[in-house]
């Protein structure tokens, strides 16, 4: 620290403060830096002037003996050696320091939280003391105050640390444990601080300039000059006079005066009672019927007077006025003739008499005119006028354009109305609210802040009209401009055609339905909100119970409550008897997860699997790949080939060819031709038992293993299931015939029989074009759409799913049962490359082919994802068709039953059997 002695005061400045930080910029960077100056020469970077300090001085006695003390130190190392005033320095720095914070942070309250009335609030995390919160306040125009959360085991929703700006009008302060607060001075005086604290609801009135202030005296005196100007122009008459009658006394010479009174005054009584004052000429005040600004010590004795009306009184007030205006001497000689006196009199009896028919004829005019404003306020309420009701229309637009949020989600706690049509104002608390269609009490799953519960009380009303439908997914969203599906951008291909993305870029997009063209990406409009990414670590996964946090970690999932104490979330509830499935749901439905949304890309054009390229295979001309991962990578101008990694240089894989790795194309998401993400099913059969015609059944309905993205079939014979609906001809895939014995828990030994079916499934490499690889047994109901929902979050992770958790005690529990194996592309490219291990290094030769795979990806270092709703088995823990969360159901081992329940899985349920008549 650098301390200079000055003639007029002290400075004290720190280095790591420039001359224009401002306290709150100091205590934000981190650091013990300050910079205080007391300088009575106003010289210098003042960070306290003497204007603060003198403000400082008026607020408290403790303020006045910081100063004193100030004052005393500085005179005392002015005069004293420096070494002395050094160890002074030290404590009016601290004393400044606290001074300082006080009078930009105003003074805070314990266990206290400001209510504002505006749109303007952030909440900022992981802020260690109340100082650093004020300090981000401080930096910030719009904010007003500041709220510290100090124990956040007392204020629900918040966390230890949070630290909320508030912007707008103060409204009340409220207690609440744990929290500090403040006002911000900004600048304002101590006063001004404090009148806000105590929650006053009264605008303060305005300042006036100094230029107003300094203005009244110069109108007093213009008032004053005019006054006199009158009674210069009121002598005129006895200058004249004099000429004439030069022979005359004085009080002769008054008279011509006195006989213009009465004209004057009867100019004054023929005015009607609200004849307008004379405006004011710019730059002069207006002439006032009595005294002037100067006079206003006597208009205020004339006060207590004036019991007459008006009318009558105006002109004596008028006399005195004149009057009180002449000196002693000259008011001795003014004398009213008797004939003045009298025709005085009887003016003023003539002007009462007249105002009587003025005064009734205005009380008929000011009757007639409010009847003629209800008339036209009736008409205005009974008229068709087109034109009318456009302009009322247009203004009522203009005011909500000014006041009401511009779009949804936008906040509205001030306005209390939407602009929007259709959309309503929802309160979360007394510090939120937003502009929604419809709003579901507890937590919003949409509120990217906390999971803290919205009230959900309606503010306002409803924005006439029906809410913007947006464009769904697929469709061209050009003219809504707007997209349905959470978390999702409308772009542009061309001037006429866009679609909602995720994402995208410019070029070739595998998405677009129509062709290969590339596509601008001009965003349009605005992104739709996205589900909070609070909700898979805040709300219930799984069979936890829902009921305190109302809310479900999983996609298409609502809490249930059993009762007000417990719940669980399920995909619907069953009614029962005694059970009201609608009082029991608690909370909202989970749309798709935020996680999920990211790593969407959606349906794939049909032209993608005719156009793009294989792995290895030459994409110079497609410019595409079939493979996930995989994207068209340029050698050089003669040849590209799609691969998933491509380093420029020597390619050891090309003879250490050198490579330019120009991406000529986008990366592929494999062909996702049916829904995202990609599926590729297939199920080993026999034809000549009940599998054979079970299969064909499925294939004619488009069902089964034949609704996902691709498939196959594998026998050991010939066998052809029949030609699917776009033109497919679906012939089995033959393998060797090789004997199934008994496994070690009394299920087919058929490890070996289905190794050799992987082995085939690896060397044909389809599976590397889809995100999953799925083996179905032909008996098992697979519906590809849900288990599309089980599996998108956990695209291009290197897992296979355990589905199956019947012994949860025993060491080989969860597994995974046979009926329905998932397994990523990773864990597929695992199992293809380390295969042979697990067949030359497990004793599988008494295994079931589902005990086989569980141990060798396990053997292989490959992830696990426990999921028991992929699969509803009755060899588990029982398949219900009803229920909508599950994805698949086992056994059903012929078409009749099959089709049931993939009939009522699907919402079609057969119908009841018909009741039998009693027998006679």
């Amino acid at each position: 620290m650098a301390a200079e002695s000055l003639e007029s005061g002290i400075l004290l400045v720190e280095e790591n403060c420039s001359s224009d930080d401002g306290l709150a910029e100091c205590h934000g960077a981190k650091t013990s830096s300050r910079a205080f100056i007391l300088d009575d020469s106003g010289d210098g970077p003042l960070l306290a002037t003497r204007t603060k300090i003198r403000q400082l001085v008026t607020v408290s006695g403790i303020i006045v003996g910081v100063a004193m003390a100030t004052a005393a130190c500085a005179w005392y190392v002015a005069k004293a050696p420096r070494l002395e005033a050094q160890k002074s320095l030290d404590l009016v720095q601290q004393q400044l320091i606290n001074t300082q914070l006080e009078q930009v942070c105003s003074k805070s309250d314990e266990d206290m939280d400001y209510i504002f009335q505006g749109e303007w609030l952030q909440l900022v995390g992981d802020v260690e003391t109340g100082e650093k919160c004020c300090a981000l306040c401080h930096s910030q125009v719009k904010c007003r105050a500041w709220t510290w959360v100090r124990n956040s085991s007392k204020v629900e929703g918040a966390e230890p640390g949070q630290c909320w700006l508030k912007g707008g009008t103060m409204v009340q302060g409220i207690k609440k444990p744990g929290m500090v607060s403040a006002l911000v001075a900004s600048g304002e005086s101590k006063a001004n601080v404090e009148k806000q604290r105590e929650g006053a609801e009264k605008p303060q009135k305005a300042e006036k300039p100094k230029d107003v202030e300094e203005e009244k005296p110069k109108q007093a005196e213009q008032l004053q000059n005019a006054d006199k100007s009158k009674d210069a122009e009121a002598q005129t008459p006895k200058k004249a006079e004099k000429l004439r009658d030069a022979g005359k006394s004085e009080d002769a010479e008054e008279k011509p005066k006195d006989a213009e009174k009465p004209n004057e005054v009867e100019e004054n009584v023929e005015k009607p009672k609200d004849a307008e004052k004379p405006k004011a000429i710019e730059g002069k005040p207006a002439v006032q019927d009595g005294p002037s600004v100067a006079d206003n010590s006597k208009v205020e004795n004339d006060k207590n007077e004036r019991e007459e009306p008006k009318q009558v009184q105006k002109p004596e007030v008028e006399e005195k006025h004149n009057t009180e205006e002449m000196p002693e001497s000259e008011e001795k000689k003014v004398e009213v003739q008797p004939l003045a006196k009298e025709k005085l009199e009887n003016q003023k009896e003539a002007a009462t008499k007249a105002e009587q028919p003025i005064t009734q004829a205005k009380e008929e005019k000011t009757k007639a005119a409010e009847e003629e404003e209800e008339e036209e306020e009736e008409e205005d309420l009974a008229s068709t006028c087109p034109a009318q009701k456009e302009e009322e229309e247009e203004e009522e637009e203009e005011d909500l354009a000014s006041t009401c949020p511009a779009q949804k989600d936008g906040g509205c706690l001030t306005s209390k109305c939407c602009r929007e049509p259709g959309l309503q104002c929802y309160a979360k608390n007394e510090y939120w609210a937003e502009c929604m269609e419809s709003c579901v009490p507890g937590p919003n799953l949409f509120d990217q802040g906390s999971n803290t519960p919205w009230t959900c009380t309606a503010l306002g009303t409803r924005a006439p009209g029906k809410p913007r439908k947006c464009a769904e997914d697929g469709a061209n969203c050009m003219d809504e401009q707007c997209c349905a599906s959470s978390g999702m951008q409308c772009y542009a291909k061309n001037d006429t055609f866009g679609m909602c993305k995720i994402a995208c870029a410019p070029g070739v997009n595998m998405d677009d339905q129509e062709d290969s063209k590339p596509w601008s990406c001009k965003a349009i409009g605005a992104r739709s909100k996205a589900p909070a990414p609070w909700i898979e670590k805040k709300c219930a996964n799984g069979f936890a119970d829902c009921s305190k946090a109302k809310c479900c970690a999983e996609t298409g999932m609502q809490c249930y409550l059993q009762n007000p104490y417990y719940g669980q979330c399920k995909a619907e509830c069953v009614p029962t008897p005694g059970t009201n499935c609608s009082a029991a749901a608690a909370g909202p439905r989970t749309p798709r997860l935020a996680s999920a949304i990211a790593k969407s890309k959606g349906k794939v054009g049909s032209w993608v699997g005719k156009v793009c390229s294989d792995k290895w295979a030459s994409c110079l001309e497609s410019k595409c790949c079939h493979e996930v991962g995989a994207a068209c990578y340029a050698k050089n101008s003669t040849w590209a080939t799609c691969r998933e990694h491509c380093a420029p240089g020597p390619d050891p894989k090309d003879g250490n060819a050198t490579w330019t790795c120009k991406a000529l194309g986008p990366k592929s998401w494999g062909l996702s031709l049916k829904g995202y993400p990609s599926l590729y099913c297939f199920s080993l059969y026999m034809p000549s038992r009940y599998e054979g015609p079970l299969m064909k059944s499925q294939l004619e309905n488009n069902a089964g293993i034949f609704a996902c993205d691709g498939y196959d079939v594998f026998a050991a014979e010939n066998d052809t299931l029949g030609t699917t609906k776009d033109g497919v001809t679906v012939k089995a895939v033959l393998i060797p015939k090789i004997n199934v014995g008994v496994s070690q828990d009394g299920t087919a030994g058929n490890a070996k029989l289905f190794m050799a079916v992987w082995d085939k499934i690896i060397a044909g490499g389809r599976f590397r074009n889809y995100d999953w690889t799925i083996k179905v047994d032909p008996d098992a109901v697979l519906l590809a759409s849900r288990l599309r929902v089980h599996m998108e979050p956990h695209v291009g992770e290197n897992v296979y799913v355990v589905n199956c958790n019947k012994f949860p005690n025993s060491p080989n529990f969860p597994m995974m049962y046979g009926a329905l194996e998932v397994f990523s592309k990773t864990a597929m490219e695992a199992y293809a490359a380390g295969s042979w291990k697990c067949g030359t290094q497990l004793p599988w030769k008494l295994w079931g082919e589902d005990y086989y795979m569980t141990h060798c990806l396990d053997f292989l270092h490959v992830g696990r994802i426990s999921d028991f709703s992929v699969l509803g088995d009755n060899m588990c823990i029982g398949a219900n068709c009803a229920d909508k969360n599950t994805a698949s159901f086992h056994p059903f081992k012929n078409w009749k039953s099959w089709k049931t329940c993939w009939d009522t899985a699907n919402g079609h349920p057969p119908p009841p059997p018909p009741s039998q008549a009693p027998a006679w």
